[in-house]
């Protein structure tokens, strides 16, 4: 992306003001975009910047966020870092490209494989494919695979012998600020691919064996979870006129009820639901085990509701599609951005509720069933977890059974001697 002189930044701030308006985008939308521009002009005056580029732009929202983004691409959970995204993507392709009409958020350009990387890239993937891995740790390893590609790249590193563990370390200094739990998930995916560049004679040193060693607590958090009367605020949320709403409202009705993971539901197939049983039978992206789940009632009638009255007339066999051109199966974040824009539309306040995507439905069902008496290994059963230890995390939603469990203080505090303070 190009730069922005400071001394234009206020004038082209508020022309693209003003084009938001003229296009009709609703008021509180225009004032997140007017909030991030002020912040962010007072930031580069503050610091003297001459020159707004989009590394300025990562800095600012790093000072701001304590996080600090790969690029201005994409659409992150944290919902301020969203808007602060949003907005400065928006005056920074301005910048180099001129007006076009605003999009939402951008979408980040397809990949394409620098020169000095394309056999050991594709070499890679193809042996990703060869060793059945899930899909979702497939995309995991491509996705961190081609931002490490990138990245050498934009450091004058043509070719795979040229790596060196400088260039590794400055990558993972680009996460610094992440949550531990997301870079290890970096950290493994780097594993993956640099073992295989030295194991395939790529690279001249095995630079696998330079990462850190991250300790990450096995079930060390806590989920996110929401009470009885947020979850039917978020369902009261959606407009069931519209046909976009329709597939909202089943989708989060069958999340809630039955707690399938968000890949699983995009994967859903008409031939996957048995009408006649009343149940869903399908083998999970994640582990590859087949599971049945039941078919309750207000969940089938959402899912006929929007077969009927609100799905397009696509080929596509996916119960649940896209909306707009062009049409078929759900992208990777609709979902948890669906959740997100009722939470908001439902006015309740996630403030130290820490991840709230669509996997808080889950965690939710897990902690309703926990309250109800359900035994572990039926919660385990019902979430398709191969490991009871997985379920385990659940036992820290369960409040009341806990308080069960706490001990009196004053039952155990040491008697104070008549006179005196104790221990005197």
């Amino acid at each position: 992306m190009s730069s922005i002189k400071v001394s234009e930044l206020r004038p082209t701030m508020d022309y693209l003001l003003c084009v938001l308006e003229a296009h009709g985008l609703a008021e509180p939308s225009i004032k997140d975009y007017r909030s991030t521009f002020g912040a962010f002009e007072r930031y580069v005056r503050e610091r003297e910047v001459g020159m707004v580029s989009e590394s300025i732009c990562l800095d600012f929202i790093e000072s701001k966020n304590g996080t600090r983004p790969v690029d201005l691409y994409g659409d992150p959970s944290d919902d301020s870092v969203s808007r602060r995204i949003k907005a400065l993507h928006f005056l920074m392709k301005y910048q180099e490209e001129g007006l076009h009409c605003h999009t939402g958020h951008a979408k980040r350009p397809p990949f394409s494989c620098p020169e000095g990387y394309g056999d050991e890239y594709e070499s890679y993937m193809k042996s990703l494919h060869e060793a059945g891995l899930s899909e979702s740790t497939i995309l995991t390893r491509r996705d961190k695979a081609q931002a490490l590609i990138l990245f050498l790249q934009s450091r004058g590193v043509e070719a795979t012998d040229a790596i060196t563990q400088a260039d590794i370390d400055a990558f993972l200094m680009l996460y610094i600020n992440n949550t531990i739990k997301y870079r290890e998930a970096i950290l493994c995916a780097l594993r993956s691919f640099l073992g295989y560049m030295y194991e395939k004679g790529y690279t001249l040193t095995n630079l696998k064996e330079g990462l850190p060693h991250l300790r990450v607590p096995r079930n060390g958090g806590i989920p996110c979870t929401w009470k009885k009367e947020e979850l039917v605020a978020i369902l009261d949320a959606i407009d069931r006129e519209d046909p976009a709403g329709k597939r909202d409202y089943a989708v989060l009705l069958l999340t809630i009820q039955s707690g399938l993971r968000a890949g699983d539901i995009r994967n859903l197939r008409m031939s996957d639901i048995d009408w006649n049983q009343k149940k869903i039978h399908l083998v999970m992206g994640k582990t590859g085990q087949p599971i049945d789940v039941p078919l309750l009632d207000p969940v089938g009638w959402s899912i006929i509701d929007y077969l009927k009255n609100g799905r397009p007339a696509v080929s596509h066999d996916h119960v649940f599609v896209r909306h707009r051109a062009p049409f078929g199966p759900l992208g990777g974040s609709g979902l948890g951005t669906a959740l997100r824009r009722y939470i908001v539309k439902a006015g309740i306040d996630t403030k130290g509720r820490g991840h709230h995507g669509l996997h808080s439905l889950r965690s939710t069902l897990a902690g309703n069933m926990l309250t109800s008496g359900a035994p572990l290994p039926v919660i385990s059963q019902t979430l398709g977890h191969q490991d009871i230890k997985t379920t385990e995390i659940y036992l820290k939603v369960d409040v009341e059974h806990l308080r069960r469990c706490a001990l009196d203080p004053d039952a155990y505090r040491a008697p104070v001697a008549e006179g005196g303070a104790c221990g005197a």
